[in-house]
């Protein structure tokens, strides 16, 4: 799967926000650990991307970027929705 790429200048100019690029894209074991109790792997991503733009501010992401308030608006409408809304548990 490619990185997502956001671009200041490609949002500026293209109306683009993240989009996939990247290539020779791996993940592997570096042989490193966490920690030398828990002997835990680490893992490294590796990745080439070729710059569109310069003087440009580029952001790269494994995954879409979520925040906490995007979270909160999607829980509280399915929260308010009659069809998924029976499936919420309530603790007090």
């Amino acid at each position: 799967m490619k990185l997502l790429v956001y671009s200041q200048k490609a949002k500026q100019e293209k109306n683009v926000g993240w989009y996939r690029a990247g290539e020779e894209i791996s993940y592997f074991p570096n042989g490193m650990t966490k920690s030398s109790l828990t002997c835990k792997p680490l893992f490294t991503l590796h990745f080439a991307y070729t710059f569109e733009y310069a003087d440009d501010y580029v952001w790269f992401a494994y995954n879409y970027p979520y925040t906490y308030t995007q979270l909160v608006e999607f829980l509280n409408k399915i929260e308010s929705d009659r069809a998924t809304s029976e499936y919420f548990l309530y603790y007090p």
